[in-house]
């Protein structure tokens, strides 16, 4: 399947695809407190890159999410703003998030309704919303240009924060009374595809809009993430993880394949290569259903993971992060060929964990080519 993001263009303005040259300038954005102050608060780098690779992930997973917003007369990076649906979010949402420096000269208004005209006309909604806190006055004279009407707060739960904002919304009709079109699409930029695998049982494949719901009802039970995110995951959480972790095949150019089953087509988990910003080197990781525990998938899927990160990347040693007491886990990284190597301590999601490194290098792995599992 081929995904795409389009090129949109206003008079000043250019809502362009994300690239990598743009994460240092986004560590920056996602570091200024009055940038940051309604919208989740500023980010250290490590967080700014899993918001990098998650609205990328987003593209992948629903077809649309933010651009990089680009000023004509000279490409400065102004922002980011686009079209967002988190899981569990009230609606389909219009957003905007651009530099200080860039404020007060309309850019996010002619930004935003380019991107409104986007949604009404590629996405099959009555209405589209923006989220925006009660005290957040620069987001609120926004939303007014924008036609939209402010409706009732509602309370939302992120990253273990409950906040509550308001609920502003324009209508499909009152959109179209305002006259306004589809917008001409620039151009186009194709999303990365993520190859296919296949084992004996197994099919490690491109991400689905359908992975979702099953990507995020494992991360809620509490066997499944005791030892990889500490405790069950709320949907909004779980979707941010999942967005990540799409997006990071964009990012570096591999990542984590949803597995499926070839007998009956059941989604199984995830299992692939990782290695976002601040993490001590390649890993081999997985992450499984319950229901599918016991029955050698991981195992299989690693070794197919592993395979084709020694034969497509130049690396001499991948990694597997395993909990010191998941047991599974550690069984499954000595099948596959790793040896237990140093402990440490991984933060992740705000929660520290005791692991160790397991690990093989690109001689072992070679060495045990051929040999039976």
């Amino acid at each position: 399947m081929t995904r795409l993001i389009p090129r949109l263009e206003t008079e000043r303005l250019i809502l362009r695809e994300w690239r990598n040259d743009d994460f240092e300038w986004f560590v920056r954005l996602q570091a200024d407190e009055e940038v940051k102050r309604f919208i989740g608060g500023v980010q250290n780098r490590i967080d700014s890159w899993r918001t990098f690779a998650g609205t990328i992930g987003h593209w992948y997973l629903r077809g649309h999410s933010f651009w990089i917003v680009e000023r004509k007369s000279d490409g400065a990076r102004l922002g980011s703003l686009g079209v967002i649906r988190h899981e569990t979010w009230p609606g389909l949402e219009v957003g905007w998030n651009l530099e200080r420096q860039y404020w007060g000269n309309g850019y996010a208004s002619e930004g935003a309704a380019l991107a409104q005209d986007w949604a009404f006309a590629t996405q099959p909604v009555d209405k589209v919303i923006s989220c925006i806190d009660a005290e957040n006055v620069n987001s609120q004279r926004v939303a007014k240009k924008l036609g939209n009407v402010k409706g009732a707060p509602v309370t939302m739960t992120m990253g273990g924060e409950t906040f509550t904002v308001d609920v502003w919304e324009l209508t499909r009709e009152a959109w179209q009374k305002q006259g306004r079109k589809a917008p001409v699409i620039a151009g186009t930029t194709e999303l990365k595809p993520i190859p296919r695998i296949e084992t004996e049982r197994l099919i490690l494949r491109e991400w689905r809009h359908e992975d979702i719901a099953p990507s995020v009802a494992f991360m809620a039970n509490e066997e499944v993430t005791r030892y990889t995110v500490g405790a069950p995951q709320s949907p909004m959480d779980a979707w941010r993880n999942l967005t990540a972790m799409v997006g990071h095949w964009y990012v570096l150019g591999y990542g984590m394949w949803a597995v499926e089953r070839k007998e009956d087509g059941k989604f199984v988990g995830r299992v692939g290569l990782y290695n976002p910003e601040g993490w001590p080197g390649l890993e081999v990781g997985w992450t499984l259903g319950r229901e599918f525990w016991g029955k050698g998938y991981a195992t299989e899927a690693a070794r197919a993971s592993m395979d084709y990160a020694f034969e497509t990347l130049p690396i001499e040693k991948l990694l597997s992060v395993i909990h010191v007491d998941n047991r599974p886990s550690q069984k499954v990284a000595a099948r596959i060929g790793e040896t237990r190597g140093a402990r440490r301590e991984i933060t992740f999601g705000g929660k520290t964990f005791p692991v160790e490194s397991w690990e093989i290098t690109r001689e072992r792995w070679l060495a045990r080519r051929g040999q039976p599992s």
